[in-house]
């Protein structure tokens, strides 16, 4: 058996399935997603379907999108029973309907809402319903932040921002805060000593920021807590919208061997 991790799949679903096969994924071995599993990329649809019914030997863990999109949804949800009435929630008209309300009432509060679009497209290209978007919800909230193993003598944590123990806390709020929002701050004062954690949310190809590789998984040692640092978002939904280093990219624990699409 062997365990492989991802990140930041963001609706490229046929790029998903075409990684396991490349990989030879198989029912004996395992995967890990470290969250961020709509907007931007076309197949939205696919990916929220198959979050709802993963297979047995798949793990998936909760991204910023995944919370930010769940959110959106409790925002339609509290919006239909405080201010609406009369509300079929099967209905795809009555959530069109939902939709341009609340367009209007997070512009006029200065809020954000359906901010990539995904619920707008949804709706329009999908007709979905507010029951499905509830279930969507329901299937994401429930998610994890973490993953944490041991495997061929190293301790693995999966986790889609970074990780930091709660003693070593710094700007953010809180330590599930870290876990999802966290950028270069992961490598400044993150980490576990004598582990290896593995996560994404910050595209290598990002010029500006200190995971750049141009598109591959970018590594960090550090020496003090014998802590290994990976990045492996290497913006595969990127390529879709014109960036030529954008690549899909999966990373064996067992030996650590890097893979791309």
């Amino acid at each position: 058996m062997s365990t492989y991790a991802m990140s930041d799949i963001h609706g490229c679903y046929d790029e998903l399935n075409s990684m396991l096969s490349k990989i030879g994924f198989s029912s004996q071995d395992r995967l890990v997603i470290a969250g961020d599993y709509m907007d931007r990329g076309p197949q939205s649809y696919e990916m929220l379907e198959w979050v709802c019914s993963p297979p047995e030997n798949v793990v998936l863990l909760k991204g910023n999108h995944d919370i930010e999109f769940a959110e959106y949804i409790d925002f339609l949800d509290s919006m239909k029973k405080q201010i609406i009435s009369g509300v079929d929630d099967d209905n795809p008209d009555h959530l069109e309907k939902m939709i341009e309300l609340a367009d209007y009432v997070a512009e006029e509060y200065g809020a954000y809402f359906d901010y990539y679009g995904t619920i707008h497209s949804l709706s329009s290209e999908r007709r979905i319903t507010l029951n499905q978007l509830k279930k969507w919800r329901d299937a994401l909230i429930q998610l994890p932040f973490l993953f944490e193993d041991d495997i061929n003598g190293k301790h693995f944590i999966v986790v889609h921002a970074g990780y930091v123990e709660k003693k070593n806390l710094r700007v953010r709020s809180s330590v599930e805060d870290f876990y999802i929002y966290a950028r270069e701050e992961a490598y400044e004062f993150g980490g576990k000593r004598d582990s290896v954690i593995i996560a994404g949310h910050t595209p290598t190809i990002s010029p500006s920021r200190v995971t750049y590789t141009g598109g591959r998984i970018f590594k960090k040692y550090n020496k003090k807590l014998n802590c290994t640092y990976y990045d492996i978002d290497c913006g595969a939904v990127f390529s879709k919208l014109g960036y030529e280093d954008g690549r899909m990219a999966c990373l064996r624990l067992d030996d650590e061997k890097e893979f791309y699409l």
